[in-house]
């Protein structure tokens, strides 16, 4: 809480359970448009957002501060509050569309990366996946991945016509069903 400095522990350590959460908290906590909010710093310390607690809370929230020292209470009116209470839902709300947009945004260019790699070039080396099941051994430690092999030719965005070698017969294969990959994994 900033501006506000924090008691000791000693002062609170008979208080309810509630209260020494919040106490424990207190360097994570802001209050911003009467609204108690956690704020969570990024790694390097450069961005700063808030927890859901604001979403779900919109009425006033009584802090420790509060329980050490009574505020006083303002009596508000009927319509007041509702007004009061609307403009909370219509900021909050267009702050949720706003932060949804921005994290629908990520999402999609972290899958365009993925989806949209390419694919296989003619020339390039590649590597086959094709498990076989030999009597006798672990699957772990048997080799499912076959080659290099070479592209010979790219009949679409998935399948493609692979050699071993320019003696070896070639192989139609489909990138999606059959893997196959730049590098064998295990």
């Amino acid at each position: 809480m900033e501006g506000k400095e924090r008691p000791a522990w000693q002062e609170i350590s008979n208080r309810s359970p509630t209260f020494k959460g919040y106490w424990a908290l207190w360097d994570s906590l802001a209050i911003e448009n009467n609204l108690l909010k956690r704020v969570w710093e990024s790694p390097d310390g450069k961005e700063r957002n808030y927890g859901r607690e604001r979403f779900y809370w919109l009425g006033k929230l009584r802090l420790p501060i509060d329980l050490i020292s009574d505020r006083p209470k303002k009596e508000e009116g009927v319509n007041n509050y509702i007004s009061h209470l609307q403009d909370q839902l219509k900021l909050t709300h267009a702050e949720v569309r706003q932060k949804m947009r921005i994290e629908s945004d990520r999402m999609k260019t972290r899958y365009d990366l993925r989806a949209n790699t390419g694919g296989f070039q003619v020339g390039e080396k590649v590597w086959l996946y094709n498990p076989k099941r030999t009597k006798g051994k672990s699957p772990k430690l048997q080799k499912s991945w076959e080659g290099p092999y070479t592209v010979v030719t790219r009949l679409n965005d998935v399948v493609y016509r692979i050699q071993k070698n320019p003696q070896a017969k070639m192989k139609i294969v489909n990138r999606q069903i059959d893997a196959v990959s730049r590098t064998p994994s295990q």
